[in-house]
């Protein structure tokens, strides 16, 4: 699903993740904000995963992740397009990949990740801008009621 603010979309390539294949998930509680130029939204793993918490400090966006599971190890990327919706300041959407590897377990696991969004700063700053509104979406294109949230460089 694109997101279009003001009815027009920017556009900017050539930056971030140009892998064909899509993200990188990653069990570790690190991760870097991923943007991936033309990935279609569909062909991200979607299994399910709830977004508890979201906090922003600096360029770091910590998250309390809850899903089921506890039988094998799950990988996440948080993944964003390099499509900006043209207002002020620029929106856009980061979605969260999830692959359980096919846990059947049914543990309600918790995990805090912590992403560096510093990859989408240079995006945001070729189209002129100093800081971007944006929601999270969850696997199954749901968005999360975190709320919106901004980033400020």
């Amino acid at each position: 699903m694109r997101q279009l603010v003001g009815g027009v979309l920017l556009s900017v390539a050539g930056l971030g993740c140009t892998d064909p294949a899509g993200p990188d998930l990653s069990d570790q509680s690190r991760l870097v904000l991923q943007v991936v130029p033309g990935l279609n939204w569909r062909t991200l793993p979607d299994d399910q995963v709830t977004i508890t918490t979201a906090r922003l400090e600096g360029r770091t966006l910590y998250l309390t992740l809850r899903f089921g599971g506890g039988c094998r190890t799950h990988g996440f990327a948080l993944v964003a397009g390099t499509e900006l919706g043209e207002s002020n300041p620029p929106y856009t959407l980061f979605r969260l990949a999830h692959d359980g590897n096919g846990d059947m377990c049914e543990a309600l696991l918790l995990k805090n990740v912590e992403v560096d969004l510093s990859p989408i700063v240079l995006l945001v700053q070729q189209s002129g801008g100093t800081a971007l509104r944006f929601n999270l979406v969850e696997p199954g294109d749901q968005v999360s009621q975190i709320g919106e949230l901004m980033l400020t460089f």
